[in-house]
């Protein structure tokens, strides 16, 4: 008898982490990614909008500070490969 009741919790465990897993790997961050949409890569769109595939006319120093207002404030948002890059960007 008490073989059978491990066998049965055994296998109700397994379906339940299954379960589990499956739950939590389906689910989207789909508000940290519309929250990271409007505050940071947005922002940084627009404000560099006019200036793709101009390379003659880009005043590059004029964008620093207001792209690193943007990304200081969100830099949670915005990741650690966004702001590492900017930091190097400004290291130059």
């Amino acid at each position: 008898m008490n073989y059978l009741i491990s066998i049965a919790l055994a296998f109700i465990s397994a379906l339940a982490t299954a379960y589990t897993t499956f739950y939590f790997t389906r689910k989207s961050n789909r508000a940290l990614n519309m929250q990271r949409l409007e505050k940071v890569y947005f922002p940084l769109y627009v404000l560099l909008e006019d200036y793709f595939y101009q390379f003659d006319k880009f005043e590059y120093p004029k964008f620093i500070p207001l792209i690193k207002r943007i990304i200081e404030e969100n830099r949670l948002l915005a990741g650690n490969f966004l702001y590492s890059s900017f930091e190097d960007l400004c290291k130059d």
